[in-house]
């Protein structure tokens, strides 16, 4: 569980940026006054919001936070000493306790999150005054930047552009407005759906507020397990909304921003529009810009650099307590500008040691231990009496398709459980690697052998308290292997699945779930490769099925064409309503 702290008004672990891009005149880049409802100004102070504490080894501590200025934009880079970590069992910095005691200096964590929400109004006026070619170019240079890899890339633009996730919202006339593109990292998809909404053309009138509220709603919804996340929505329009009810949308959509506490920014591109209607969106004065057709893909460009920085503003720092009893808590004070925040809070002592001789500072900051790595306070009970449920107090029996969810006792080494995802009640587990204090530890190989029309298995990596966690390498008996990342338990990350007669499968899974960017061919030449969605086509994707190709959006497993043309992936027929 998050725990955030506020200075002065809520703080929320989210961040939204909205950028409008809509025809009007020339301005240098400036806020103005306007007749909107555009945030009251406040006395300026800090925002931090503090992640839970992370136990690293044997005597580490993760520390991961965020700073705001309260109007929303980002302070200046923080330096050493501009952060204290406060021990206050002794009532000094763990940098400068004569304990043992030592911190690193402030980096990057390497499991924020980045989404953007491209909302892209390609209705007639913008494709009149030529715009829709520069949103090609900006969308491009964009992507640069802040997603497609680069050998030059320092170490926070790498974890920035891996961690970075795009989706892509149209608008247009009512009927039009839609999620085009779910959330990918994966550029070449991203442009290949710009090209194919260029080349729809033109999409008729805007509907300017359905457009905005979307992009909020698309970014609001995603659901990440990280616990700092910065989302941001990139909206693009003509500038006037053109589809009727204009006082009401404009309403309904001025209360999203406004409850919402997000970041909103608006440009304007030149040409006839109601100014007053774009600068309005804006969630601050100096959020709202204004830049010929020629400018806009500069803009993209100036706008990637502020995210850049506001996503530099979260921190992670690594410290070496020689606390190992009790209820301890530390104390972080930032300042910044002139501005001061602070927070205390307690952090767990279960799995701590206190010898800080082999603790690192800079490898716990990296989630790296001596002794294990990282484990969350009040993770999985370390009593085998709180483990809940246990295999053995299943009731019936799990055979077949039908399998559960449970922690399993080893054969091997009575008394030690680990965590099944798919058991059967007539397989048995063994497990090669320690056991600590009822809970499989470590490096190791765990097997389940054959039973209920399931071939034996075998899974080599790393288990913390008992689950699944960073990379591991999967075979079955009967030639299935699988390879990559694993998340207290789930398959998180990248993975390369191969089995007989030339199957293959690569991809990113998401809490378990196949959840991006895809390429899958089977044995009887079927293929597919696009986006999925917890599990299914969902978004831009190329499927072969009976020697016939249907390329396109599908949404949910369906796809369907003005033609009567239509397949299905994951759902029947009647699912889709065909």
């Amino acid at each position: 569980m998050e725990q955030r702290f506020v200075i002065e008004q809520p703080c929320v672990d989210r961040w939204l940026a909205i950028i409008v891009l809509a025809i009007g005149s020339i301005v240098v880049l400036t806020s103005c006054r306007t007749d909107a409802r555009i945030r009251e100004q406040e006395p300026p102070h800090l925002i931090l919001e503090v992640a839970e504490p992370l136990q690293v080894g044997g005597a580490g501590i993760q520390l991961s936070f965020s700073v705001a200025m309260s109007d929303g934009t980002a302070p200046p880079q923080l330096v050493p000493d501009q952060i204290e970590i406060i021990n206050n069992e002794v009532g000094a910095d763990f940098s400068r306790s004569t304990e043992g005691g030592s911190r690193s200096e402030p980096g990057l964590p390497a499991d924020i999150r980045l989404l953007t929400v491209f909302v892209l109004d390609f209705s007639d006026s913008i494709f009149d005054a030529n715009v829709q070619d520069m949103i090609h170019r900006g969308v491009e240079q964009y992507l640069d930047s802040l997603l497609v890899k680069s050998p030059g890339d320092d170490d926070d633009l790498t974890i920035i552009k891996e961690s970075h996730d795009v989706a892509i919202v149209q608008i247009g006339s009512t009927q039009s407005v839609k999620l085009t593109l779910d959330f990918t990292n994966n550029s070449v998809t991203i442009m290949q759906t710009v090209d194919a909404m260029i080349a729809t053309g033109a999409l008729g009138t805007t509907n300017l507020y359905k457009g905005y509220m979307l992009g909020i709603n698309t970014a609001e919804e995603e659901e990440v397990a990280a616990e700092l996340v910065k989302r941001a929505v990139i909206l693009i329009t003509d500038g006037t909304h053109q589809a009727g009810d204009e006082d009401t949308l404009r309403t309904q959509a001025l209360d999203a921003k406004d409850q919402s506490t997000i970041d909103i920014f608006t440009v304007g591109v030149e040409g006839d529009y109601r100014k007053e209607r774009v600068q309005e969106l804006a969630s601050q004065h100096e959020y709202f810009y204004e830049t010929s057709v020629e400018g806009v893909s500069n803009e993209f460009q100036r706008i990637a650099a502020g995210i850049m920085e506001l996503a530099k503003t979260t921190y992670v720092v690594g410290i070496c307590t020689p606390v190992d009893i009790g209820n301890p808590t530390l104390t972080i004070n930032v300042s910044a500008g002139g501005l001061f925040a602070t927070e205390t809070l307690a952090y767990s002592t279960q799995t701590l040691d206190g010898n800080t001789t082999d603790c690192d500072p800079d490898q716990v900051s990296k989630g790296k231990g001596d002794a294990m790595p990282y484990v969350k306070p009040d993770h999985t009970a370390t009593e085998t009496a709180g483990l809940d449920p246990k295999c053995a107090d299943l009731p019936g029996q799990y055979l077949g398709d039908n399998d559960a969810e449970c922690w399993v006792e080893t054969e091997n080494q009575p008394g030690c459980f680990l965590w099944r995802s798919h058991y059967h009640s007539d397989q048995i587990t063994r497990w090669t690697g320690q056991c600590q204090e009822g809970l499989a530890e470590g490096l190791g190989t765990y097997s389940v052998s054959a039973g209920s029309g399931h071939d034996s298995y075998a899974g080599t990596g790393e288990l913390v308290s008992g689950k699944a966690n960073g990379h591991w390498v999967n075979t079955w008996s009967e030639g299935n292997r699988s390879e990559g990342e694993y998340r207290d338990g789930l398959r998180h990350g990248r993975w390369i699945i191969t089995g007989p007669y030339g199957y293959r499968s690569e991809g990113e899974f998401r809490d378990g779930m196949e959840h991006g960017m895809w390429i899958k061919t089977y044995p009887d030449g079927s293929s597919y490769e696009g986006e999925l969605r917890l599990g299914i086509p969902h978004g831009w994707g190329a499927a072969v099925i009976n020697g016939r190709r249907y390329e396109g959006q599908w949404r949910e497993g369906c796809f369907g064409e003005r033609d009567g043309t239509w397949a299905t992936m994951g759902k029947t027929a009647d699912d889709c309503g065909f």
